[in-house]
C-alpha cells in the first residue's frame, strides 16, 4: 500500500504587488505596496523589483525601476513595503510592467507582475465657472470668469471681458485674472 505525506514548508511566506494594476498620471510619483500576504518572517527576505518596457520606454516614458526591497524578522501578514515609481511628462497613454522576484527559497512571489497604465495629462480643459451670466447692456465692458485647468496639474482662473459683434458670434479675450 502506497502512502501520499505532503510536507508544509512553515518557513515559507507569500509576496505580492498589493494590485495587479496601476494607473498613473505623467508626473507624479506615486508609491507601490509590496505585501506580505501570507506567513510570517523568522529572519530578513529579499524581494527584487525591475520595471520591463511595453510601450512605455524605461528613460522617456518613465524612470527605470531596480530595486530591492527587505522585509525584516518579525513581519507578519499584511506588512508592506513601499517603492516609489515616477513617470515622466509625456504625450500618449502607455503601459509598462513592475516585475517582483526573489531568490530567497523561502520568498513565494503570487501576483509577480504589475501592469501600469501611464495616463495622458496633456490636455486642456477650460469652462465658465458660472453657468449663466447677466448684464446690463450699458455695461462698458463685463466680465465672465474661465476656469482652466491643463491635464492634472495647473488650475487658474482668467477673467475675460465680452465684445459684443455685429454678428451673434460672442468673442470672449483671455488675460488673467488678478
Amino acid at each position: 500500500k502506497e502512502l501520499t505525506v505532503t510536507i508544509l514548508d512553515d518557513d515559507a511566506a507569500s509576496f505580492g504587488f498589493e494590485s495587479t494594476s496601476y494607473t498613473l498620471s505623467e508626473g507624479i510619483p506615486t508609491q507601490i505596496n509590496i505585501q506580505l500576504l501570507q506567513g510570517s518572517l523568522e529572519r530578513d527576505i529579499m524581494l527584487d523589483v525591475q520595471s520591463n518596457n511595453g510601450t512605455a520606454v524605461a528613460g522617456s516614458d518613465f524612470e527605470a525601476v531596480s530595486i530591492t526591497i527587505v522585509f525584516s524578522n518579525g513581519s507578519a501578514v499584511n506588512a508592506s513595503e513601499m517603492f516609489n515609481v515616477s513617470i515622466i511628462d509625456d504625450a500618449e497613454e502607455e503601459i509598462f510592467a513592475l516585475v517582483l522576484s526573489s531568490s530567497d527559497p523561502a520568498a513565494i512571489i503570487v501576483n509577480p507582475t504589475a501592469v501600469v497604465t501611464i495616463t495622458d495629462t496633456d490636455f486642456v480643459v477650460i469652462w465658465f465657472s458660472s453657468s449663466s451670466y447677466t448684464f446690463n447692456e450699458s455695461e462698458a465692458s463685463p466680465q465672465v470668469c474661465v476656469e482652466i485647468q491643463n491635464g492634472t496639474r495647473h488650475f487658474q482662473s482668467i477673467s475675460a471681458p465680452l465684445t459684443a459683434q455685429p454678428n451673434p458670434l460672442l468673442i470672449i479675450h483671455l488675460s488673467k485674472h488678478q
